[in-house]
């Protein structure tokens, strides 16, 4: 008994994500942007123990924004290079068909 397997690829839907990561990415650098200026902003003038550990949630948050961000650029990416991988198989399957007519 062999085993066939069987799969298509929705470039449209791929390119729809690669968007919206895109959306996202933009969005969310905007936001953190402006929480930053207001962090610097309320630690300008906020002192104390409860600035400190302020300072160090932040910075944790941060940093885990940071490891978001990669994440995300990097899905983007490998989204955006799979789909035009498959875009290219299919074009170069179908001129190779093509041409066995």
């Amino acid at each position: 008994m062999s085993a066939s397997f069987a799969y298509s690829v929705d470039l449209a839907r791929a390119r729809e994500v690669v968007e919206s990561l895109t959306s996202v990415e933009s969005s969310v650098s905007e936001v953190v942007g402006d929480l930053r200026w207001r962090v610097a902003r309320l630690h300008a003038l906020w002192q104390g123990e409860a600035a400190l550990a302020h300072l160090d949630a932040h910075r944790a948050w941060s940093a885990a924004y940071d490891d978001m961000h990669e994440a995300l650029t990097a899905l983007r990416r490998a989204v955006h290079l799979a789909a035009e991988a498959y875009a290219e198989a299919a074009a170069t399957n179908t001129a190779n068909w093509e041409s066995v007519r």
